[in-house]
């Protein structure tokens, strides 16, 4: 995975990485084995709340917990940024939910491709559903 200098993280992502009896875990640890620590790694406010609650609710308190200290850890030394949504990009994610319509989309899945959208710096998406697929940007691991 040469050339990736920013990915963004989505919530499926995070779950595989952290469930061991996720169908996708060894796909995700294989795909950031590969990234390396030289790509940054950019999320959201929506991705971080998603993969909180399902570690707390599929998991326990301890496992989201340590989810979220880890993060912070990250976040600290540079390594990840949470983006935040502002009156912008909460448009542009109702905009993008009306758009996609047919889609099987939730309000978080619309401000993942606001947040895309706006971020010209990303290279790259790291997840398991197919509609991250809609932002045009490489979706990884690829299947």
């Amino acid at each position: 995975m040469t050339g990736i200098r920013s990915i963004f993280i989505d919530s499926g992502a995070y779950i595989a990485l952290a469930d061991r009896s996720d169908q996708n875990h060894g796909r995700a640890v294989a795909c950031l084995r590969e990234l390396g620590s030289g790509a940054t790694r950019m999320t959201s406010w929506g991705v971080v709340s998603e993969t909180y609650t399902w570690l707390r609710y599929h998991g326990s308190a301890s496992s989201a917990a340590g989810w979220l200290v880890d993060l912070e850890r990250a976040c600290h030394l540079g390594q990840s940024e949470v983006v935040l949504p502002d009156a912008q990009i909460d448009g542009a994610c109702r905009r993008k939910l009306l758009r996609f319509a047919d889609q099987n989309l939730s309000y978080v899945d619309g401000m993942t491709l606001a947040i895309l959208e706006s971020l010209p710096g990303i290279d790259a998406v790291f997840g398991f559903d197919h509609h991250l697929g809609l932002t045009g940007l490489p979706v990884l691991p690829r299947s």
